[in-house]
C-alpha cells in the first residue's frame, strides 16, 4: 500500500522500520530536524538511516542557486524540465557540519560520512562532462558534490 504523508509527520508507529532511506531528499526539507526526530522515531533499535543528498558546499550548488534567480530558464534549458517539475532546494541540512548537529540533537549516531564527485553533475554534453572530470581531479574532498551518510539509532 501507498501512503501519502509529511516526513515532519510520518503516519507509522514508534520502532516500526530496521531501515529509513532518504535519496535526493534532504535538500528540499524546510524543518530538517523535526524530520531527523521522526526518522529516529521510526527506527527499532539497531535501526539504520542511509542518506545521500547534494553538498551544499560544492561550487555548483551555488551555480544551481544562482540559476534559480533566473526564473527558470536556465533551468530548463540546461536540464531539460520545466522549474515548476522541481521541489524546491533549501539545503538546510546539507553540509557534513550540518548533518553532524542534526543527527546528534535527533538521538542518531553518524557512522559513516563520505563525500563523493561525481562528474555526471555536468554530462550536458562530451565537452562540459569533460570539464567536469577535469575539476573533480582538483577539487577538494570537503567540496565533494554528494554527501552519502549512515546513521544508526541505539535505543
Amino acid at each position: 500500500p501507498r501512503i501519502c504523508a509529511l516526513s515532519e509527520a510520518l503516519p507509522y508507529h514508534d520502532a516500526s522500520f530496521d531501515m529509513v532511506c532518504c535519496s535526493w531528499v534532504l535538500e528540499h526539507l524546510q524543518d530538517p530536524q523535526s524530520v531527523m526526530a521522526e526518522v529516529r522515531r521510526v527506527l527499532a533499535p539497531g535501526g539504520r538511516f542511509v542518506f545521500v543528498t547534494p553538498n551544499r558546499q560544492h561550487p555548483l550548488l551555488l551555480v544551481n542557486r544562482v540559476l534559480r534567480r533566473t526564473g527558470g530558464r536556465l533551468v530548463a534549458r540546461l536540464y531539460g524540465r520545466s522549474e515548476d517539475d522541481t521541489f524546491p532546494a533549501l539545503y538546510k541540512a546539507n553540509t557534513p557540519r550540518h548533518i553532524r548537529a542534526l543527527l546528534q540533537s535527533s538521538g542518531l549516531d553518524l557512522e559513516s560520512l563520505v563525500l563523493v564527485g561525481d562528474p555526471s553533475y555536468l554530462a550536458f554534453g562530451e565537452t562540459f562532462y569533460l570539464i567536469a572530470c577535469a575539476l573533480e581531479r582538483v577539487t577538494p574532498k570537503f567540496l565533494r558534490v554528494h554527501l552519502v551518510g549512515e546513521a544508526g539509532r541505539a535505543s
